[in-house]
C-alpha cells in the first residue's frame, strides 16, 4: 500500500511539472514545434490578441536527472553569475538554496541541447523530450504580474526557512511553489523584472486575501518571502535561469528545484528516480517592439 501511495505521488509530480505551467494564467498561450502560437480556444473562437503595450515572456520549466551533466558545470560556466546584483540578496539566495544567472541574446549551447535545440522555446509534444520540458507564453501589461508555477505538488515536505533570526523547519502539506514575477517596462524595449518566492500550503479554505483590493478567495494558505526576493533588469531576447544551488538539501530552493520524477524501466514499468529542475525565463518583447 505504501508503495502504491508513493508512485501515485510521483506520477502526480511528473503531471503537474508538465501541466501546471499551462493553468496558472488564463489568456495565456503555448508555443508550438513550428514556433507558432496555439491557444486553448476553440477553433470557432478568434485568437487570443496580446494586450496593447504587453510585455512578452517565454517560460520554460525543464527537468533533468540528478546529476545530469548539462545541468551541472558545462551549462553554469556559460551563465552570468548575476555579479551585478546586489552582494546582500545574492548571498541571501545563497544561503536559502537558489541559484540564477542570466544569458544574453546568444545562448550556450547547452541551455539550447536543454531546449531541445529548437527555437524560441519550442517543444514537440509527440517528443519524448516534451515530457522533460513544460512551455508557456506570458503577455502581462507593464507594472502587472504574473504566478509562475516552479514545482509540482509536495503532499507532505519539511524545509528550513529564516523565521525571527534563526532558522525554522516547516512542515508542509500539499506544497506548491510559485514565483509571483512582477513586470515593469523600461526604456529602449527593456524590462525590469522582480521575483518573490512563495509557496502555498494546505487546503483550499475561503480567505480573505490581498491583491490590488482585499477580497474573500478560495484559496491555499500562502508563505511568502520577502527576504529573498530580487530584481533583474533584462534586454530583448535575454534570458534568467535559475536552479537549486546543490543537487539536495532543505532550503527553500532546494524544495524548488529538486525532488522526485518518473523513467521508464525496461520493462516497461515507471520508477522514481531523482531530478533537478531549472526555470528558464526569456524576455522576448516589450510593446514598443513587434512582438513574435
Amino acid at each position: 500500500m505504501h508503495a502504491q501511495q508513493s508512485l501515485r505521488a510521483v506520477c502526480r509530480l511528473q503531471w503537474l511539472v508538465l501541466a501546471s505551467l499551462a493553468l496558472c494564467c488564463a489568456g495565456c498561450e503555448v508555443v508550438d514545434i513550428n514556433g507558432d502560437v496555439r491557444t486553448n480556444t476553440s477553433k470557432k473562437l478568434p485568437g487570443i490578441k496580446p494586450p496593447l503595450n504587453a510585455i512578452c515572456l517565454d517560460v520554460v520549466l525543464v527537468e533533468r536527472p540528478r546529476g545530469d551533466s548539462l545541468v551541472g558545470t558545462p551549462l553554469w560556466s556559460r551563465v552570468d553569475q548575476v555579479q551585478s546584483l546586489d552582494p546582500d540578496v545574492r548571498e541571501e539566495l545563497r544561503k536559502n538554496g537558489f541559484r540564477l544567472g542570466v544569458v544574453g541574446t546568444n545562448p550556450p549551447r547547452v541551455l539550447q541541447q536543454l531546449l531541445g535545440e529548437q527555437p524560441d522555446f519550442a517543444y514537440d509534444e509527440a517528443s519524448e523530450k516534451a515530457k522533460q520540458i513544460g512551455g508557456h507564453r506570458f503577455f502581462v501589461a507593464s507594472g502587472g504580474n504574473v504566478k509562475i508555477i516552479a514545482s509540482p505538488v509536495h503532499d507532505e515536505c519539511e524545509v528550513e526557512v529564516p523565521r525571527d533570526g534563526e532558522r525554522q523547519t516547516l512542515t508542509l502539506q500539499d506544497a506548491e511553489c510559485r514565483f509571483r514575477v512582477t513586470v515593469e517596462q523600461q526604456d529602449n524595449g527593456w524590462a525590469k523584472l522582480t521575483f518573490i518566492p512563495q509557496v502555498f500550503h494546505g487546503p483550499n479554505q475561503l480567505r480573505y486575501v490581498a491583491d490590488q483590493e482585499w477580497r474573500f478567495e478560495d484559496s491555499q494558505r500562502v508563505e511568502t518571502f520577502f527576504d529573498q526576493r530580487f530584481t533583474l533588469i533584462l534586454g530583448p531576447g535575454e534570458t534568467i535561469v535559475l536552479a537549486a544551488d546543490a543537487p539536495e538539501g532543505r532550503r527553500l530552493g532546494h524544495l524548488f528545484f529538486t525532488g522526485q520524477g518518473l523513467r521508464a524501466s525496461q520493462d516497461g514499468e515507471f520508477e522514481a528516480m531523482p531530478v533537478e529542475r531549472l526555470l528558464i525565463v526569456r524576455l522576448t518583447g516589450t510593446g514598443d517592439q513587434n512582438l513574435p
